[in-house]
Formats: C-alpha cells, structure tokens, sequence
C-alpha cells in the first residue's frame, strides 16, 4: 500500500517537474523558451544536446533563439529524450510552422540532388559521347571532345566549363551530406548559368549536338525551378 502510494507521489512529482518549465510568469512559454528551459532542467550544454539529437550546435542555437524550427523527426527525438509528448513541445500553430519547414527543406534537397543528377549526366555525356564534329575530307563525322576538330585552347576551354559544371555538383552533394541548408538555396541558379555558359559555348564553336544537349538539360532545370 505504501509502496503504490510512494509510486503515485513519485509519478506527480515528475509530472509537475516535466510541465512546470512551460510556463513563465503564469504565461504559456513559446517553444525557443521551452526547449531552453528543458535543457536548463537537465543541466547539459547545447553541445551536449546536439551530439544526442545528431545535429550540429548552430542548429540548437538557432532554435533555442527562436530563428527557427527542428524536423519532425528530430522533434519527435526531442520529446522522447525530455519524455514529453509533442504535445507539450509545441502549440497547434507552431507544428503548422514546423510540418511547413520540414516539407520545404525535403522539397529543397530533392531539387538539389535533383541538379546534382542533371549536372553529373550532363558532364560525362559532353566528355565521352560523341557529340563533336570532325571533318575527314569527304564527311564530317561525330567523335568524341579530345577527338574533335578544336584546337588545344578550345579543348581545355570546353573542359574548364565541364568542370566547373561537374565541380558545381560535387558542391552541391557535399553541401547536402553536411546540411548545409542555406547554401544550398542559389546553387540551382547557378548551376542554370553554368549549363547557359555552355550552350553559348557549343553554339558559338558550331557544335550544334553539344550545344542542343546543354540547352535540353538547361530546359528542364528552368522547369524545374520555375514549379518549385
């Protein structure tokens, strides 16, 4: 009897330590204050939650800042390692806000893998397809870039473009791999401008099948963007 009534004790105690973080000065505390003011009651450092959450300090900060919302997921990490419910995180407008951010930083990512892909393929098919023409006398024929009729200044033009177009990617998946969000944000402009830098290469050179394949890939990332 003792025992359960200890247990009963107990469990409101925690109950009212859980919960009484949520309010300040009798208001209703936002959730920057009340995730500050969980970690506070816990006695650890925003390192020390980050490295729980698998997320950098910055993002802590930020949050704890009111600068912005974690994921869904990460939210649900949150609640079960303060063992609140969600609930209790966060009022009805604020998960609008967090299920908003979440579904335009997924949309965000896949575009940029998206570019990524686009820019890759583009790349390689400009290096290795047969796309550049070279006159053997009676016909021209399609050969491959280091085959073409260019001279060594053309040819290490048309790779200096290749490569910023392939270095372009690799940033843009490194830059994922790290979420690195708000630099993600221009590339798939800049990746537009540098197929558009292409496509002026191509055709100012008279290569017509390169420069109609640059402004095919082009096409489709200004549809792209343009439906984001």
């Amino acid at each position: 009897m003792f025992a359960g009534l200890f247990y009963d004790v107990k469990k409101s105690v925690t109950f009212l330590e859980k919960n009484v973080v949520f309010y300040l000065g009798g208001d209703i505390m936002t959730f920057d204050e009340k995730l500050k003011a969980l970690r506070k009651s816990k006695n650890i450092t925003q390192d020390e939650l980050a490295q729980k959450l698998y997320v950098s300090r910055t993002a802590v900060s930020k949050w704890e800042s009111g600068k912005g919302y974690p994921s869904i997921e990460t939210l649900k990490m949150l609640a079960a390692f303060y063992e609140v419910s969600i609930d209790d995180l966060v009022s009805n407008e604020e998960i609008l806000d967090i299920t908003t951010n979440t579904i335009e930083r997924n949309k965000r990512l896949i575009i940029s893998l998206l570019f990524c892909l686009l820019d890759i393929v583009l790349s390689l098919s400009l290096l290795f397809i047969p796309l550049y023409g070279l006159d053997i006398g009676d016909r021209i024929v399609s050969v491959g870039l280091f085959y073409s009729h260019y001279s060594t200044i053309e040819i290490v033009l048309d790779l200096l473009f290749i490569g910023l177009n392939l270095l372009h990617a690799l940033t843009m998946i490194i830059l994922i791999f790290f979420n690195k969000e708000k630099a993600l944000k221009h590339l798939p402009i800049i990746s537009c401008i540098l197929t558009g830098l292409l496509v002026a290469l191509f055709f100012s050179t008279r290569e017509p099948y390169a420069g109609l394949l640059s402004l095919s890939f082009l096409g489709v990332k200004s549809i792209i963007i343009l439906k984001k």
